[in-house]
């Protein structure tokens, strides 16, 4: 990136590069977390009053439920440093996408503390990603960051500015 960037904007993108490491070590923690998500839905079966699910289909729900987590953690490492390298070039539309993309993982967050079973690791790891995307977020939307995103916008939308 170059110098000439704001101070901001380079923090916003050092700070998806953290995003895309955690992302990596949240996958990683993801496969560890087999025994707690089986507990958890355990514990969700044995509360349903009829049509509980059977020993193998709770290890079919678990195993399911740790890969999704898994493959979405490393998902997210991509897409981290998709959203570094678009908004270091100015792309007016990836401030607005990087933006969405913090609300989603805030909500990941929520659900993943409240409903999962999470262990001391992966909560303190999901809670970190919440905290650099918002941090990340605002310093993308800092006001000298303007001129630089507004480099990119198509000549249409200036125009109807």
């Amino acid at each position: 990136m170059s110098s000439s960037a704001p101070a901001a904007l380079r923090r916003a993108v050092q700070l998806m590069y953290v995003g895309a490491g955690l992302s990596a070590a949240s996958a990683v923690v993801s496969l560890t977390l087999y025994d707690n998500v089986r507990a958890g839905i355990e514990q969700h079966n044995s509360a349903r009053p009829s049509g509980r699910m059977t020993p193998v289909e709770i290890d079919q729900a678990a195993h399911t439920t740790v890969t999704v987590l898994a493959m979405t953690a490393a998902v997210s490492v991509v897409v981290w440093i998709i959203m570094a390298v678009l908004n270091r070039r100015g792309r007016w539309w990836a401030r607005i996408a990087a933006t969405v993309l913090t609300l989603f993982c805030l909500l990941q967050t929520w659900s993943f503390l409240t409903r999962g079973h999470p262990t001391v690791l992966a909560g303190l790891l999901s809670i970190a990603l919440a905290i650099v995307a918002v941090t990340a977020t605002a310093l993308l939307w800092r006001p000298e960051n303007a001129a630089h995103f507004g480099q990119s916008v198509p000549e249409k939308l200036e125009q109807s500015a």
